[in-house]
């Protein structure tokens, strides 16, 4: 699963599929097709709506052998949810499709919690810290001493 934070990406977001034959090699699909499709998470059943502009018309991208992709407009994307992007393509003369999924979220959530933890979190004392280590070098060979000889015989 891929996951796209929303409040760090650009305007729009690419969607990219490599398309090659069976034995590898790149090759240019002669149909292609993007379908997204929004999953709320809300039940146990699949929504199956898709967003606004979808199905889209993907195009080659940097003019490389098998590399198609649309650029999705993040405005049609919704923090909290999933996406389903459904690849249908005619390569090398075969109908096939791919399938990518991605989570939706804003790295603001994230901050909150991580300052949250942050501010929360109590250090050991010096004391208890110090009360630790000798706890572990007690329970060590020879209260932490190595259990063989490095003499130099």
């Amino acid at each position: 699963m891929n996951i796209i934070y929303l409040d760090l990406s650009p305007d729009y977001i690419p969607f990219i599929v490599q398309c090659t034959q069976a034995d590898g090699t790149k090759i240019n699909p002669t149909v292609d097709n993007l379908i997204i499709y929004e999953e709320t998470g809300a039940d146990a059943s699949f929504d199956s709506t898709q967003i606004t502009s979808s199905p889209f018309d993907p195009v080659q991208v940097n003019a490389k052998t098998g590399l198609w992709g649309s650029m999705i407009p993040k405005s049609e994307l919704t923090s909290g949810y999933y996406y389903i992007a459904l690849w249908e393509m005619t390569v090398d003369g075969n109908a096939t499709a791919k399938v990518d999924v991605y989570f939706v979220c804003d790295s603001t959530d994230f901050q909150s919690d991580v300052t949250a933890a942050l501010n929360t979190y109590d250090p050991p004392t010096r004391t208890e810290a110090t009360s630790d280590k000798d706890e572990i070098l007690a329970a060590l060979p020879d209260a932490g001493q190595p259990d063989f000889n490095v003499s130099a015989e």
